[in-house]
């Protein structure tokens, strides 16, 4: 995890030229920010989303495990408005470890930042977080990717980077990635190669590579209930279209169980 979070840190200058965020991402998790509710951001990078959360009047905290990414959030934070820096506030900390006396109307884990968490206790222990730090009728908002039985890796068309077309007299980036599937552990290794161009040449080249885990519906679906949620809404794409095979997203809105449905929940 050391490694994984240092080559987080090393890109964290380059990170939004590198990896811009999924069509309709920004418009999804924004809809929920309203005048004042608060919200926990959890895994920020740059503070991309928290910034735009903050512009729409939420009182966002914003925390990521690289120090880097969150160094870089700081920066963009220094030249934002008065009004939109006074509302987010940026923290390196890690889920499962997290402390905070403050208790949230939204926790957000956008862009994938669920996969992270590479096992099974990982993914309990920032569950049993997550419904610490929620207000009783407090969401619990979350996408991942889908797993490669639902959309095959390499079919996916809305991910970062590729560009087919690429304008003859402006700056583009080609990027490629590599992926190794451990189907026992459900872990997905991934090799990130970048290449930013202009005028048809290679000005910059980046690599990175990152450990993910995937979940099956139907295991996140238990998993949730287990640890106390129940799920409210289940989408396929930032456009809340009904999930189905080949969608190439898998996106939650969840709620802390009531009394009755806790009963039939795993202690």
């Amino acid at each position: 995890m050391a490694q994984q979070i240092q080559q987080y840190d090393n890109i964290s200058s380059v990170y939004d030229k590198l990896i811009p965020e999924p069509d309709g991402l920004f418009d999804f998790y924004t809809s929920f920010a309203k005048e004042g509710v608060s919200i926990l951001d959890i895994g920020c990078g740059s503070g991309r989303l928290a910034f735009q959360l903050a512009q729409n009047g939420a009182i966002v905290h914003a925390i990521d495990i690289s120090a880097g990414m969150i160094e870089t959030a700081k920066k963009k934070l220094a030249q934002c408005d008065r009004k939109s820096s006074e509302r987010v506030h940026f923290e390196v900390a890690d889920i499962k470890d997290f402390h905070c006396v403050s208790r949230f109307d939204y926790v957000f884990m956008s862009g994938g930042v669920f996969e992270y968490l590479l096992t099974p206790k990982d993914q309990a222990e920032a569950l049993q977080k997550i419904k610490q730090l929620l207000k009783p009728e407090g969401r619990f908002i979350f996408d991942i990717i889908s797993p490669p039985q639902v959309c095959a890796y390499d079919k996916r068309q809305k991910d970062f980077g590729n560009t087919a077309h690429p304008p003859k007299d402006h700056q583009y980036i080609k990027s490629q990635n590599i992926f190794r599937i451990d189907h026992y552990k459900q872990i997905v290794s991934t090799r990130c190669l970048f290449e930013i161009h202009q005028h048809d040449k290679v000005t910059e080249k980046y690599e990175f590579q990152f450990l993910t885990r995937y979940t099956l519906p139907t295991e996140m679906f238990y998993l949730l209930k287990s640890r106390g949620f129940a799920v409210l809404g289940f989408y396929g794409d930032y456009n809340k279209e009904p999930f189905k095979r080949g969608s190439e997203f898998m996106i939650y809105v969840t709620k802390l169980s009531s009394s009755k449905e806790n009963g039939n929940a795993l202690k």
